[in-house]
């Protein structure tokens, strides 16, 4: 008789796989109880300085992006009260990221102006702290401030040409980050430091050489609570003309020039002569005028001047004016207009340029369609600046005094003979120059005006 082999349970071959299955099923284990019991706190953030407008809304971040969140509570305490301005329980469609706008009445609420505590507590789904889960909490001591600056504008008078500057003088009630004086939309800031009183503040401004008739000027200011303030003052702006002109550019100019101007393959690899002068007289002084402008958003925040006139290129002649009209010919056909915003002047050949006035070099070197070019910050964001230099001999950060040689005059950039282009520039804004070279006018219209806020402070 044959006697069959005994099969092996198939229990057996199941063993490995019952082994994947506890192991994963202690792994997801792990999982959940790593996850319910994960140690991560809420992220709170809110922007609360140390003055707060309670009746203005302010919007408060909350974030758990692992278990979520289960309670926000915010409460305001002042002079042993509390206020509940949030509370909030979720059990369902629990969210990970909350978004909370916080605004209240402080009158309806009798909250009143002075010293407050503002408490943010939060927690999450974990199942830590006895399921009460991780706890994050945000307190902001501040001041309950409800009530705008007052603006006081201290000087009287504010006559202002096309293309011109000014100062205004003001003083705030209070400290506030940001003031200032808007010309338009455009935005002066204010300085202090100028007078004994720290709320005393100064501000040069300026009027566009296109402003309309309608432009507006006011003095703005927003504490530290986010109360806005506004102030009219009196001013007049003085209307002024200016010249048109028409300039031919040749084949020789061309020639001569536009070989200097790299320009990127892509955009003028088979362009003619006057195709790319087009674009450089163009995109290439936008793109100057624009890192002009973030040059001088930067300024020292007193005056490096010594308040008398600044100086013109001696013995020069008046080739073209601030805010002239340029129509570019080419073989009798317009094919560009620019405005000329600075004034040539021309001498003998690399005369030696002064420096207009005392400052701190800025910016030295190729300057695009101005060629060699030195930038002088004069402080309270003005700026002077030397154009188609053929030769520079100062470096960035150099003091300099009025009279000093920066460099001598040339033709480099986009110019056609030797002469100096001289600009002055306001925060972002170029200005006429001749203002700045009249001793009556700085009297009138800068210098007279600090000097009698002074003697009434004596």
């Amino acid at each position: 008789m044959r006697i069959q082999p005994q099969k092996k349970p198939s229990s057996i071959r199941l063993t490995p796989l019952l082994l994947l299955i506890a192991l994963a099923a202690v792994g997801y284990g792990v999982y959940l109880f790593g996850s319910h019991f994960e140690g991560e706190p809420p992220v709170i953030r809110a922007s609360i300085g140390a003055a707060w407008n309670p009746s203005r809304e302010t919007t408060v971040q909350i974030m758990d992006r692992k278990s979520g969140i289960r309670r926000v509570q915010i409460v305001v305490s002042q002079q042993g009260r509390d206020i509940q301005l949030f509370d909030q329980l979720f059990e369902k469609n629990i969210p990970k990221t909350l978004a909370l706008p916080i605004k209240m009445d402080p009158r309806k609420h009798r909250i009143s102006e002075g010293a407050a505590v503002l408490r943010i507590t939060v927690r999450d789904m974990s199942w830590r702290g006895w399921f009460h889960g991780n706890k994050a909490e945000a307190v902001f001591n501040t001041v309950i401030d409800t009530k705008p600056p007052r603006i006081n504008v201290l000087t009287r008078f504010h006559n202002i040409y096309l293309g011109g500057a000014g100062l205004v003088i003001y003083q705030l009630s209070k400290a506030c980050p940001e003031h200032g004086v808007l010309v338009g939309e455009r935005f002066f800031p204010g300085i202090p430091g100028m007078f004994k009183n720290p709320l005393t503040m100064a501000a040069l401004i300026a009027v566009d050489h296109k402003a309309g008739a309608g432009i507006e000027l006011a003095v703005t200011a927003t504490d530290e609570a986010g109360n806005p303030a506004k102030a009219s003052f009196p001013y007049h702006i003085l209307r002024k003309s200016f010249r048109r002109e028409t300039i031919t550019v040749t084949d020789a100019f061309l020639q001569q020039k536009m070989p200097e101007f790299q320009l990127d393959p892509s955009l003028g690899e088979h362009w003619t002569p006057v195709e790319k002068f087009s674009h450089i007289n163009q995109q290439q002084r936008e793109t100057d005028n624009r890192k002009l402008g973030e040059i001088a958003k930067t300024s020292a925040s007193s005056m490096l001047w010594d308040g008398t006139p600044f100086l013109r290129l001696p013995n020069a002649a008046p080739k073209a004016g601030f805010g002239d009209h340029r129509i570019y010919l080419y073989r009798g056909r317009v094919i560009d207009e620019q405005d000329h915003m600075g004034v040539d002047l021309a001498s003998v050949q690399q005369t030696p340029v002064p420096a207009a006035q005392s400052g701190v070099v800025v910016e030295c070197g190729d300057f695009g369609i101005y060629g060699s070019t030195v930038i002088v910050d004069h402080g309270l964001g003005l700026f002077s600046m030397y154009a188609h230099l053929s030769t520079i001999s100062v470096k960035p950060g150099q003091n300099v005094r009025k009279g000093d040689i920066i460099g001598n005059t040339g033709m480099s950039g986009l110019a056609a003979g030797d002469h100096l282009h001289f600009a002055m520039i306001l925060r972002d804004q170029f200005i006429n120059p001749i203002e700045w070279w009249d001793e009556s006018w700085i009297q009138n219209n800068i210098t007279g005006k600090i000097q009698d806020i002074r003697s009434l402070e004596k």
